[in-house]
């Protein structure tokens, strides 16, 4: 990676990363941590600036070398206590990036990459937690892309970046309407199937996952809304037993989308 290297600056070079439970700068994220900046190292976001200290910058000496874009990054080294001082916070780690949003890819681009798809979509999914979740999950059991409306927060806000360990720097995220993406990837061969708790509603291992598979959760508050479930072209449940009556998101994603990836790697 082309880069510029700073060890003496003015503090307000480096005020991307002050004050970070502030929203950033529109089409701004910010990474913290070294597994996640390590992860973004390794992937193909371009990184604006890198602000670290100078143990950190020799141990990734290596990453930044190899991390290829178009224009150079700024990289500023700092001790801890610079750092601290600036950011507010230790749970930087002594490392933290900061990375331009990449434009989304439409939805017929990733349709038309691979065979057998697993798409997962967002309904409204308001806590930032549970979008970082939603998205490590997803990144594990081998989704394609993400689809989210755009009342869910956006993947991109930091506390999302980090709890998603990186997976937000691999996953393509589509936001769009999710009723014509619904129709859309049903036009495509794609069985969309809404995340739903009913007394009729189906378990979810007497579905069929075999083909190309997209799984619609809701909310955490209300689930999915009425439009967006009634677009589906079913719908599946975790039946459970002594009166519990829903699951988090994020535990219930990873169990269903786990019922899809299972027989794909067993069978």
């Amino acid at each position: 990676m082309q880069s510029v290297v700073y060890e003496n600056y003015p503090s307000e070079s480096v005020s991307l990363f002050a004050d970070l439970k502030l929203p950033r700068e529109e089409g701004i994220f910010i990474a913290e941590g070294e597994k996640i900046v390590s992860r973004l190292l390794q992937s193909k976001q371009e990184i604006i600036s890198l602000y670290l200290t100078a143990e950190h910058f020799h141990q990734k000496r290596q990453l930044i070398d190899a991390h290829q874009q178009d224009r150079p990054a700024a990289i500023f080294i700092a001790s801890n206590k610079a750092m601290e001082k600036i950011v507010g916070f230790t749970l930087h780690q002594g490392i933290l990036a900061a990375g331009k949003v990449p434009i989304e890819p439409a939805l017929k681009e990733v349709v038309d990459r691979t065979k057998r798809q697993l798409f997962v979509l967002l309904d409204t999914i308001a806590d930032a937690e549970n979008m970082g979740t939603l998205y490590r999950t997803a990144q594990a059991m081998g989704a394609t892309a993400v689809i989210i409306n755009n009342r869910c927060i956006s993947p991109w806000i930091r506390r999302a970046v980090r709890v998603s360990m990186g997976a937000v720097f691999k996953l393509p995220t589509i936001t769009a309407d999710l009723v014509s993406s619904i129709a859309f990837l049903q036009d495509h061969g794609v069985a969309v199937f809404a995340s739903e708790i009913a007394d009729t509603t189906p378990a979810i291992w007497q579905a069929d996952f075999s083909g190309s598979t997209a799984i619609v959760f809701g909310s955490e508050g209300h689930g999915i809304t009425p439009e967006v479930s009634s677009a589906c072209s079913g719908k599946v449940m975790i039946p459970m037993i002594d009166g519990v009556g829903s699951l988090n998101v994020g535990v219930a994603q990873g169990i269903m989308l786990y019922e899809v990836m299972r027989p794909r790697i067993t069978g």
